[in-house]
């Protein structure tokens, strides 16, 4: 929104960068957990980064998730958290949904704030195109982005065998 926002994001986004980076070398992949588990710990990390936002749970499963999926997965949607509660503004209600199936999960970040055009992101710009698009689809999943201005965003990660 000004310069200084703008150079703060992208400190941020160079930090998340050399994160991703140095992941691979302190990630044991070979370490799955449950739906269940990968749910219950998400649902802390968003109460810890916002007690506002309200997490619903449906359908949780013991199916189990490689653990470099789950780490991808949950930083994806730690992002999207932090821009609904950045850039959708101050009175804009934001909740996350997290749906187990038989195979695998989807994950719902929907705020009713400001929205925004994708084409009008700038190619630079890494939180939403990197950090969240990206690193979901680098373990098999798939984000989408359903934004248009005035009507709020919604983030939609998927994986399993649906996707």
């Amino acid at each position: 929104e000004d310069q200084s926002a703008e150079t703060q994001a992208q400190q941020l986004a160079e930090t998340a960068i050399q994160k991703l980076i140095t992941a691979d070398a302190l990630l044991n992949t070979d370490e799955s957990i449950s739906v269940s588990s990968l749910f219950s710990a998400l649902e802390v990390a968003i109460q810890r980064q916002s007690e506002i936002v309200s997490v619903e749970i449906e359908g949780t499963s013991d199916h189990l998730v490689p653990g470099d999926v789950a780490d991808a997965v949950a930083e994806s949607t730690l992002q999207a958290l932090a821009n609904a509660l950045n850039h959708a503004g101050a009175t804009a209600i934001v909740q996350v949904f997290l749906k187990g199936t038989s195979k695998g999960f989807k994950i719902v970040i929907k705020d009713n704030g400001r929205g925004f055009r994708m084409s009008r992101v700038p190619k630079h710009r890494l939180g939403v195109r990197i950090s969240i698009i990206e690193r979901v689809q680098m373990v098999g999943g798939r984000a989408f982005i359903d934004s248009r201005p005035g009507a709020g965003t919604a983030i939609i990660l998927e994986w399993g065998a649906h996707v």
